[in-house]
């Protein structure tokens, strides 16, 4: 078999001050301090004419649209097949997206405040260019490197975020309301896989958590601070002792229902330092007794799942058409103009987006990829699918370890368990987050797993 090559590359991405922040719905967020650098960090795997390249951002999304571009990069300019490209985002909301998500400006009123769309627009071209420079680096870095691969478990920095409360609902923060239980599980896996070159340096490692990197809502004040969040903040912990000449890139898995917060714990708190340095300790402990083999073979492929938009009632539109007719501005909550009274009209605009989507076609293509190396996987979801069905993908895996990132290749919102829909609450309300049929998760895990099952067909 031949030799496996690695090359990486890292670059800067930090907005400038006065930049939208992304992550919070009906906010205007612009960047007043940086507090550590957001990155991006290319990798890129090639063994004879097969290769591939993963692309990590510490931003909080990124649309098709420029998820096309970047491929198109990367096919035009360093000869890598744009569907042998992941483009995965950890989905920071400390920082700004690459595009719009919120909903699109065929509203009078996202014209006028353009950061009601979610970004901002002077940040994406910066951004872009950025991303051609890192794929650069990371070509002409290739180089023969050997796998290595483990992991361990940590319960105490990710729980899941939705609480059952009386009357059987579900609620993601609940608020003067009985809590019965979780709703769900969390996933406490560390994995880590290194990619060691000839000369015994780790060339990359790749860090795998799942939680939503959401410590910006610990206080007002956070909320317009640019960071890298937890993955950076475990990044800069590991970095010393696993990976001092390489690259480090977090990989964040399925945590559409997963955060840092644990209301089940009174005296429990967090900080995305203290999250960060907590998984630190845990790649250190596990680093020790990483498994290797025998050259890994390389390959990827892709797949494309139609899925359902789930069956909207006339009304929601009507409703959501009536109401930004009532009120073609947001109502604010002060003469600033900055925050948005309630998310009403946000959630209005979005669901004409998403009426004009249905009507375009019945269903969404939903992309999913794979790389395998040697006994690891890499698969790539979009969106934000709960952890449930990370933990099936990684419990049927021909793969020895299987890392799941979410967030890749564009936006998709929300993907609920059945059972998540039934409860409601925020994740699960018909919006622009969450517009898919309850079958959809089982229909990503089996798309999912025949994928991993080709890869891995000897």
């Amino acid at each position: 078999m031949q030799t496996l090559q690695a090359g990486v590359g890292q670059v800067e991405i930090n907005p400038e001050l006065g930049m939208q922040l992304d992550g919070n719905i009906g906010q205007a967020r612009p960047c007043k301090s940086i507090r550590d650098s957001l990155m991006a960090q290319a990798l890129v795997l090639r063994q004879g004419s097969t290769i591939c390249c993963v692309i990590t951002l510490d931003l909080l999304a990124v649309t098709r649209e420029w998820t096309d571009r970047i491929r198109e990069i990367a096919t035009t300019k360093f000869g890598i097949p744009g569907d042998a490209v992941i483009v995965h985002v950890s989905q920071n909301h400390s920082a700004p997206s690459l595009g719009h998500i919120m909903m699109s400006d065929r509203l009078p009123a996202t014209k006028k405040w353009p950061w009601l769309r979610g970004s901002d627009a002077r940040y994406h071209d910066i951004v872009l260019e950025k991303i051609e420079a890192v794929m650069a680096q990371a070509v002409a870095s290739l180089a023969p490197v050997s796998l290595r691969f483990g992991g361990t478990l940590d319960g105490r920095v990710a729980f899941n975020r939705r609480y059952i409360v009386t009357g059987g609902r579900s609620e993601m923060v609940p608020s003067g309301q009985d809590v019965i239980a979780m709703e769900g599980p969390s996933d406490p896996d560390v994995g880590l896989v290194s990619l060691v070159g000839e000369d015994g340096q780790t060339v990359a490692l790749l860090l795998h958590h799942t939680s939503h990197p959401v410590h910006a809502f610990n206080s007002p004040e956070e909320m317009f601070v640019c960071t890298a969040e937890w993955p950076g903040a475990w990044r800069r912990g590991v970095a010393p002792a696993l990976c001092p000449s390489g690259v480090s890139m977090v990989i964040n898995g399925c945590c559409g229902n997963v955060c840092h917060a644990n209301l089940t714990d009174p005296n429990f708190s967090s900080t995305a330092e203290k999250m960060g340095g907590l998984l630190a300790e845990s790649a250190l402990r596990a680093a020790s007794s990483l498994a290797s083999g025998d050259q890994p073979k390389l390959a990827w492929a892709r797949t494309v799942v139609q899925l359902h938009y789930r069956p909207f009632t006339p009304d929601v539109f009507e409703d959501a058409r009536r109401y930004i007719e009532q009120h073609p501005d947001p109502i604010w909550t002060d003469a600033t103009q900055t925050m948005t009274r309630n998310r009403d009209w946000c959630y209005a605009g979005g669901l004409l987006d998403v009426q004009e989507m249905c009507s375009r076609s019945p269903t969404f293509p939903y992309e999913i990829q794979a790389i395998r190396v040697g006994d690891v996987a890499i698969l790539a979801v979009m969106g934000e699918p709960f952890v449930e069905g990370q933990i099936q993908i990684k419990t049927h895996s021909p793969a020895k370890r299987t890392i799941v990132a979410h967030m890749c290749n564009g936006y998709a919102g929300y993907i609920p368990t059945p059972a998540a829909m039934s409860g409601g609450g925020y994740e699960a309300k018909p919006s622009i987050a969450s517009k898919y049929a309850a079958e959809s998760l089982s229909m990503i895990v089996d798309a999912s797993l025949k994928l991993l099952g080709g890869l891995f067909d000897e």
